[in-house]
């Protein structure tokens, strides 16, 4: 998953940094901070359910508007959707890596440019297959990563 988000965020010069919360110390200094909550089981098995329709895989949290950086990730639907789609008993790490990393990278797309929005097509269109997830590629677009650059450039 690591590999995979960091591939998927170079056009945006975006460097990913993994920390467990856990091991966060209170004098510790960060320039840029997403808070993600991985919920259910994160790990290649076999799907427990069916995907569950129109339930996200995941969100980022929005108040009054404003996009917040944090995010939550529903590894179970995440898992579901694969198997639904390419009708696997057994997921392999490299593909709940890659969908887990992209659904990942949708979020980012909304906390780092800003926007709640969506694209038309790319990792930051509003609804990711289980077919997209696990294919060999899909990316963010140029408009998108624009889009997070400006962003970040007004914040500075």
């Amino acid at each position: 998953m690591g590999r995979e988000l960091t591939t998927l965020m170079e056009p945006s010069a975006v460097r990913p940094e993994w920390h467990d919360r856990r091991d966060i110390a209170p004098s510790d200094s960060f320039e840029s901070l997403v808070i993600v909550n991985f919920h259910g089981r994160c790990r290649a098995e076999s799907a427990a359910a069916p995907a569950e329709g129109d339930k996200p895989l995941a969100w980022t949290h929005v108040i009054d508007g404003k996009v917040l950086p944090f995010s939550d990730v529903e590894c179970d639907r995440v898992r579901a959707s694969i198997h639904s789609a390419n009708g696997m008993r057994q997921l392999s790490d490299l593909v709940l890596g890659r969908a887990l990393a992209r659904v990942l990278a949708h979020e980012l797309y909304h906390v780092l440019a800003r926007t709640s929005a969506h694209a038309g097509a790319g990792l930051a269109k509003r609804s990711l297959s289980g077919l997209e997830l696990s294919s060999d590629r899909l990316e963010l677009k140029f408009s998108d990563v624009n889009r997070m650059k400006a962003a970040r450039d007004a914040n500075r």
